[in-house]
């Protein structure tokens, strides 16, 4: 019991270490046109290793939990056809999010493009930092915590399928920028995709790939926007 409460409160702290990572890139964004191209420049530079740092430390944190397995060439071509599957969710979702509440796309992404709008005529390494975040760091941070630490720090000896619907919901519930049913269930499926894809074999690296191919096409979308 004692043991239970122990990982419990290690998931809590994961989640909001999950929550603190992306707050100092948020305040760059926002009060980059304050700041001195020195300090601009530091700053950037502290953060880029400061979120590594971080994602080495999520990294030996899940895998002291469980061993790594290798990814075959296998592997791969079962998390492109999981990554497919997730996009088509995605855009499932967003056509019934158009035709419910007439918004061409989720709060989440709408948040997302207007960052995207501000870094147009912003600092550079700025954009480019926020481009690193939503295209890699994003994927590998949220899949070792949604995904890996959740399930092997809660449910590690319990039901799977208790683990998917839960971890998807904590997924979904921490992408709604406010309450609405028809956004939660796209992200509990798009959750639920990822959580499978991690399920199969029980490696991370398979959902990590999944999510990067997922969010390939958005944020060459977001480049799009910030560079065209």
């Amino acid at each position: 019991m004692k043991k239970k409460y122990k990982n419990l409160l290690k998931m809590m702290g994961s989640l909001v270490l999950l929550f603190l990572i992306s707050q100092p890139l948020t305040y760059l964004i926002y009060y980059q046109g304050k700041l001195n191209l020195l300090t601009a420049w530091g700053a950037s530079l502290l953060y880029f290793v400061t979120v590594l740092g971080m994602l080495v430390w999520f990294w030996r944190t899940y895998h002291t939990q469980t061993a790594a397995r290798p990814l075959h060439l296998k592997d791969v071509g079962i998390a492109l056809l999981f990554g497919l599957l997730a996009r088509v969710v995605a855009i499932v979702g967003t056509l019934l999010i158009l035709l419910m509440s007439g918004q061409a796309t989720s709060a989440n992404d709408t948040a997302l493009f207007g960052i995207a709008a501000t870094l147009k005529n912003g600092f550079f390494p700025v954009a480019l930092l926020f481009l690193f975040y939503t295209s890699l760091v994003a994927p590998i941070v949220e899949e070792l915590v949604f995904r890996g630490l959740f399930t092997q720090l809660l449910f590690k000896d319990g039901p799977k399928w208790l683990a998917c619907l839960l971890s998807s919901a904590v997924f979904a519930a921490l992408h709604l920028h406010s309450f609405a049913p028809i956004e939660f269930l796209l992200y509990f499926a798009l959750g639920s995709v990822l959580y499978l894809s991690y399920a199969r074999r029980g490696e991370i690296k398979d959902s990590i790939l999944v999510h990067i191919l997922n969010n390939a096409l958005p944020t060459v979308a977001l480049a799009m926007t910030i560079f065209g």
